[in-house]
């Protein structure tokens, strides 16, 4: 993902954990995007397919090194509660939106910088162990 992102012209992605797909955008095709199930992007030459393309000139709000650790967050995010985890994550490089659908909240869509700043605020949270899908006044059982 990282790759398609940096060097073959995605520009917008979202990774559907719960079905195995990823579908991407890229910036010489905005209009269309094209999904991928699993077996495809982990085969051989899947990024060969793909011709270099950077986005550098379309000035990307979030640069190569905060991507990288949106998506290790956003693994981190999937594995790391049994209850609570990431069903789909998106990025999109160029308005730096991040969206966020977990197994039991809904959807959250909300800027890169954001995404930093709430990283608690996601899956469960270090303070007594609330998620997302726990109210602060329902604690566990």
């Amino acid at each position: 993902m990282c790759a398609l992102l940096v060097t073959k012209g995605v520009f917008n992605i979202r990774i559907h954990y719960s079905s195995s797909q990823l579908t991407c955008w890229f910036c010489d095709d905005v209009y269309r995007n094209r999904v991928y199930v699993r077996e495809e992007v982990l085969a051989p030459g899947f990024l060969e397919q793909f011709r270099d393309q950077p986005i550098d000139h379309l000035r990307p709000v979030v640069d190569e090194e905060e991507l990288i650790k949106v998506l290790e967050e956003f693994r981190r995010l999937r594995t790391s509660d049994e209850q609570v985890y990431l069903r789909i994550g998106s990025l999109n490089r160029i308005n730096g939106r991040i969206g966020m659908t977990f197994s039991c909240d809904g959807s959250h869509y909300i800027d890169h910088r954001t995404f930093f700043e709430k990283l608690e605020t996601f899956g469960t949270l270090a303070n007594g162990g609330q998620s997302l899908c726990q109210p602060e006044d329902h604690p566990r059982d």
